[in-house]
């Protein structure tokens, strides 16, 4: 396996190059032969501040059985175990990868006050549907365990029905410079925090910035954006749709 963070070549510079979220990730070859690319075995979610991470990891066809390669030999499904150790491998890397993409985009807190949207998220947490990460299923006690203990192959899957939201739901509003291309917004989930980030290069941003002097009005920004983040975990695919649509519509109103 090797493992890199590409080199910065500036904005344009790395769109030139390929650098951008869709193409971060792991790219498997088999017999010198690569079967597939930016695959992030949901070890991450595709974000501009990965967008320099990339991994190869090779083998040949004596391991076919231990990833579970497909009868085309295009596609492989590692059980759970190894990608578990390779997430362990990797972690650290990917989570520095995206430190420099942060600095790199000069995130901040920036000079807009969303103080009054962020408690006020946290504190209405209970009536706002989570992304799965921010659930989990609570078992009446004595119950026993629904998943047989294994060999550590088996896919952990939550169970859909009796979800219960956990404590903790924290939501965080930044600044970046993603460049004019880039969404006016941008979100992350890590653990219990939704971090949505506005892209102050988006023509969006620079017009409501200029007139951003009423809390009230900003707060009301912050809960629609949010919304439409929190779908964006929820239902990713579908989310992102609407939310490329909306943005091309954004920049024909506002360039």
């Amino acid at each position: 396996m090797r493992v890199a963070d590409l080199p910065d070549f500036g904005q344009a510079g790395n769109s030139a190059h390929g650098i951008i979220p869709q193409n971060s990730g792991f790219y498997i070859v088999r017999n010198n032969r690569e079967i597939m690319d930016a695959h992030t075995f949901d070890f991450y979610k595709k974000h501009p501040d990965f967008s320099h991470f990339r991994a190869e990891l090779c083998f040949d066809g004596s391991l076919d059985p231990l990833f579970h390669t497909d009868i085309k030999k295009m596609s492989v499904h590692p059980p759970q175990g190894f990608l578990d150790r390779l997430r362990q491998a990797t972690q650290s890397l990917i989570t520095e990868s995206g430190r420099q993409g942060r600095a790199r985009a000069n995130v901040a807190r920036g000079q807009v006050d969303h103080s009054a949207a962020e408690a006020n998220i946290t504190r209405r947490a209970p009536l706002i549907p989570k992304p799965k990460a921010l659930v989990e299923k609570r078992s009446p006690k004595g119950k026993k365990e629904s998943h047989p203990r294994g060999n550590g192959d088996r896919t952990r899957t939550p169970h859909i029905s009796n979800l219960r939201t956990i404590s903790g739901l924290k939501v965080l509003f930044n600044e970046g410079d993603y460049g004019e291309q880039s969404p006016f917004y941008l979100v992350k989930q890590e653990g219990r925090t939704i971090t949505v980030t506005y892209n102050r290069e988006h023509p969006f941003w620079r017009e409501f910035v200029e007139y951003a002097n009423d809390t009230k009005v900003i707060a009301i920004l912050d809960y629609l954006v949010f919304a439409m983040a929190n779908s964006e975990l929820l239902v990713p695919e579908q989310a992102s749709i609407v939310k490329t649509n909306i943005n091309s519509t954004l920049v024909g109103l506002l360039v």
